[in-house]
């Protein structure tokens, strides 16, 4: 496996560890209504999709280079 592949599988499981914790704060923000959940979910989310545009903008950068 190389390094770039590498690299591709650790962000995208770190995307989705990110939006699963952003949903796990939004159940319990809907059973206790804390405002902690909610501001956990919506940062979680965030950072879920910004790990997803990085794996794009990573993939685009690297799609030219002789880089399997």
């Amino acid at each position: 496996m190389s390094l770039k592949a590498f690299h591709v599988i650790v962000i995208f499981i770190s995307a989705i560890f990110s939006f699963g914790f952003g949903a796990w704060c939004l159940r319990f923000y809907w059973i206790n209504t804390s405002l902690l959940y909610l501001i956990g979910s919506l940062f979680s989310i965030i950072i879920g999709a910004g790990l997803i545009y990085y794996i794009l903008l990573f993939l685009r950068k690297t799609k030219d280079l002789r880089v399997p």
